[in-house]
Formats: C-alpha cells, sequence, structure tokens
C-alpha cells in the first residue's frame, strides 16, 4: 500500500489527525484494490497501491497526499496548513522542487472525510479510487507508447545522489573560480557537489557525466563563456528533467524555463554571486510548512 512499509515519519500534524489519515488511506487502497480487480487489472498500475514516500498536507479545505513511488528510504511527512487553500498544480510544483520527488502524483480528498465513519465515505472514497484508477490507467497506456530510446551514454542510473549538485563549469580559470563559489554555496547547505568540466575527453569522461546528471538532485551550469561542453551537459539535464540554477553575465538577458532559476555573474564581485547561490539553495531546500 501506498503509506505501508518500514518508513521515517515526522511533521507537525498530531498523533491522532496522523492516525486518521491512515486509517482513511487503508480504506481507499483497499477499495482501489477492490475496483482493479474487477476490471481485471494488475494493481501496480495505480501507483498508490505500491510503497511511495509521502507528503500529507491538510489545508483548509482538504487533504492533499503528495506521493513518489519508491521501494527503499520510505518516509512519511504530516504537515498542516489550516489557514491554506493549495491549488493542485502547486502541489505538484512543491512536491518535485521542495521535496525532490521525480515523478509525483496527488491524491486529493475533501478534508471533512476525516471524520466521517468508514460507512459514511465509502462511497465517495469508491469515486474517487475509481477516478484515481482511470487516471492510473491512462498514464500507463501512455508510457507503452511513448518513443523507447537507448541513450549513447549507457543506461540510466536507478538512483539519486543524496542532496548533490551537479556543476557544469569550463576548465578553465574562471570555470575554477565559478565552481569555488558553487562549491561553497553548497557546502553552507550541507549538499555534495560534483565538476563535470570534460565531456568529451574520452568515453569514460561522457559517461561519468551523464551518471552525474543522472543522479544529481540540482544542476548548477556556469553559462558566462557559452562553453559548448556546458551547453551540451545544460542539454542533457534539462532532457532528465532536473532542476537548474543557471549562472550568467550580468545584464545578459536570461533564459527562464519551468524548474530553472538564473543567477547574474558579476566578475568584481564574486561574493554577491555567492550570497545569491546561497539563498536559492536554501530556498530550494526549505520544507512546504515554512
Amino acid at each position: 500500500m501506498i503509506h505501508k512499509g518500514k518508513r521515517t515519519a515526522g511533521g507537525t500534524m498530531s498523533a491522532d489527525q496522523q492516525a486518521k489519515v491512515d486509517i482513511l488511506l487503508d480504506e481507499f487502497v483497499t477499495l482501489l484494490n477492490e475496483i482493479s480487480d474487477a476490471r481485471q487489472l494488475q494493481r501496480g498500475i495505480a501507483r498508490s497501491s505500491l510503497p511511495c514516500s509521502l507528503v500529507v498536507v491538510r489545508d483548509k479545505k482538504k487533504l492533499l497526499i503528495l506521493a513518489q513511488l519508491r521501494m527503499e528510504n520510505l518516509s512519511t511527512m504530516y504537515l498542516e496548513a489550516l489557514d491554506m487553500d493549495i491549488a493542485m498544480d502547486q502541489a505538484l510544483s512543491k512536491a518535485a522542487w521542495e521535496f525532490g520527488f521525480e515523478d509525483p502524483f496527488v491524491l486529493e480528498f475533501p478534508a471533512g472525510l476525516l471524520d466521517m465513519p468508514s460507512a459514511d465515505r465509502k462511497e465517495e472514497l469508491s469515486r474517487l479510487a475509481s477516478q484515481h484508477l482511470e487516471s492510473e490507467f491512462l498514464r500507463f497506456l501512455n508510457l507503452l507508447t511513448q518513443l523507447r530510446t537507448r541513450p549513447l551514454f549507457g543506461a540510466v542510473p536507478l538512483r539519486l545522489g543524496e542532496q548533490s549538485i551537479t556543476a557544469l563549469v569550463p576548465d578553465s580559470p574562471q570555470g575554477d573560480r565559478i565552481y569555488d563559489i558553487i562549491n561553497k554555496a553548497a557546502e553552507k547547505n550541507r549538499m555534495q557537489t560534483r565538476r563535470i568540466s570534460r565531456i568529451r575527453a574520452n568515453k569514460t569522461s561522457l559517461r561519468q557525466a551523464w551518471i552525474s546528471l543522472c543522479e544529481a538532485k540540482m544542476v548548477v551550469a556556469d553559462l558566462s563563456t557559452d562553453h559548448p561542453e556546458v551547453l551540451y551537459g545544460l542539454g542533457i539535464a534539462h532532457t532528465l528533467g532536473r532542476d537548474c540554477i543557471h549562472i550568467c553575465p550580468a545584464g545578459q538577458e536570461a533564459l527562464e524555463l519551468d524548474r530553472t532559476r538564473s543567477l547574474a555573474y558579476h566578475p568584481s564581485d564574486p561574493n554577491r554571486l555567492e550570497d545569491e547561490l546561497d539563498q536559492a539553495l536554501k530556498e530550494w531546500l526549505s520544507p512546504l510548512a515554512e
């Protein structure tokens, strides 16, 4: 089940409310599995029938379950935001940006269901389970029809680095200075940094760059010199859907894309970039409750 399995748990929600959430999810997944069986569908098609890491948020109107399918290192964070009304797209964005969920999905329940007897909420939970199963089945069909790719760099690694940053910087004196700034900002936020400078040196370098980009939680790219290897690596990072920070020359128009952020580099004031990068990382790491 979505909330079962050995896991760490915490948050701001009371133990009583956490127990109510767990019971609600028990009932929801039981109904979901019954519907899957009745339609002769494999239960694993719906990710909510499998173990997931969760961020549970109760706002003033609803209960949101932000979920990421995982086979190990499971966790559940129970949060209350009773003065907020969180939209679905906002929840998905926060799941990806603030909690590092790579392919998140969201379950939404009316908050009032938490306090209803099981028999009284069964019909509504069954309706929500049916809707969720249909959505997950369509997602499954879409995955089957997608173009299959075979990257030149090798298979995609299955794990993410723990709080890791991959730095795309040129192999040059200025690249050294930029990397030093990136590394200092990362250390302030207890993040590890990997440097990629010479992607095209040989096959091993290309393979290592690919692994670093696949495992990175965040990519920081130095675009101050339009270095071809940096741009090549950044294209791979965007294709992988990594959150990126672009370091651009001061005064240059920044390329703003979804899940990217641009910071200006003033060669005469490197401390300014370090402070801004430090702040950007703190915002990226900040919890939803703040």
